[in-house]
This record gives C-alpha cells, sequence and structure tokens, in this order.
C-alpha cells in the first residue's frame, strides 16, 4: 500500500500506520462512515492490520490553531499507545495547532466515552447540529494531550 509506514518490531501481527495515501484512506473512510461529504480539505492517515485497513483519522477544517478530528474504526486493535501518539503528532507538533476538536452523537455513550479516555474535554452540545439531530463538543488542548512529548 504505502511506502511510508510505521512498523512494529516486536515480530508480532503489527497495526501499521500508513501516511501519503490520503485518498485510500479518505475513500475507505467515506464508505464506512459516511455523515457528509469529502471535506475540501482534508489529511488523512490509515491504520492497518494485517494489510488490511481497520481505522481512518481523518482531519479536516483546519483553521489554525484548531483543526477538526474524525476517527472510524471496525477493530478496536487499532487504538495504540504508539497510533495514538503518530496521531497526536500530526496536528500538534506538523501543524502547530493548540486544540484539536471532535464533534460526535450524544446518543452513543460508548465514543464519547473513548474520547474522554484519550484525553478529549467535553465542551458543549450543539443543539440540532445535523441531520441526525444533536452533536457533542469535545476539544484537546496541546498542553493537555498525554500522547505527544
Amino acid at each position: 500500500m504505502a511506502e511510508n509506514r510505521l512498523q512494529s518490531e516486536d515480530g508480532r501481527q503489527a497495526v501499521e500506520v500508513l501516511y501519503g495515501e490520503d485518498a485510500l484512506v479518505m475513500g475507505w473512510h467515506m464508505a464506512h462512515f459516511c455523515q457528509e461529504g469529502t471535506p475540501d480539505n482534508y489529511h488523512a492517515v490509515g491504520i492497518t492490520l494485517g494489510g488490511i485497513l481497520i481505522a481512518s483519522v481523518v482531519y479536516s477544517r483546519y483553521r489554525h490553531p484548531d483543526v477538526e478530528i474524525h476517527i472510524m474504526s471496525t477493530d478496536k486493535r487499532w487504538c495504540t499507545r504508539r497510533t495514538l501518539r503518530h496521531i497526536f503528532n500530526y496536528p500538534f507538533i506538523q501543524l502547530e495547532c493548540n486544540r484539536v476538536t471532535a464533534h460526535t452523537d450524544p446518543a452513543v455513550p460508548a465514543v464519547c466515552n473513548f474520547l474522554q479516555r484519550i484525553g478529549f474535554v467535553k465542551e458543549g452540545l450543539i443543539r440540532e447540529g445535523s441531520a441526525d439531530g444533536d452533536v457533542l463538543l469535545l476539544g484537546m488542548l496541546r498542553r493537555e494531550c498525554r500522547w505527544i512529548n
């Protein structure tokens, strides 16, 4: 798939982070999680296991010092400390953002809890913010991110 990969060194079947495959990853992301059209300006990172794409992270609506993050997965094994370091390195180190914003459906507590476990903080409720109803707004500030140095 991609020439630029992060691979495990321990010999086990490893989660790999794909870089430079925006079109491939975004196509997979939209096929699994198609709530809105493809953003005009985005960067996508794919996560594979055994050569199969199991998760995607899409960054969109970059407005320094903020960028939105969208995470989609079909297998929870994607979420490792090493993968999270790479996911948060992009907005906080490469883009030099001060915050990352996530939106989710408040009716899906598992997603809300997951985002909070990795460091996002609930910031508000956008009433009737999507065609499906309300949207929960969460944010993570650079100084709060435990995944970067």
